[in-house]
């Protein structure tokens, strides 16, 4: 099982805002899950899309995607 620490930052895009933020890495698991801090108080849920490659989540109406910490 690979994890990250809560060291590791990762950038997360909001396709309804059209901004990208660097969050923390607070649990992942490659190819199932992404949970990361955006601005050390929102905690954001993504699950991995084989289809796009990608982490996907949705918050506030609003939806976020990344391509997961290298």
């Amino acid at each position: 099982m690979n994890q990250t620490n809560s060291l590791d930052k990762v950038s997360v895009y909001c396709s309804d805002t059209d901004k990208t933020v660097l969050a923390e890495v607070l649990e992942f698991k490659p190819r199932q899950f992404l949970n990361v801090a955006v601005e050390r108080s929102i905690r954001l849920t993504m699950r991995y899309d084989a289809k796009h490659n990608q982490y996907v989540g949705n918050m506030a109406n609003l939806e976020f995607t990344s391509k997961g910490p290298k």
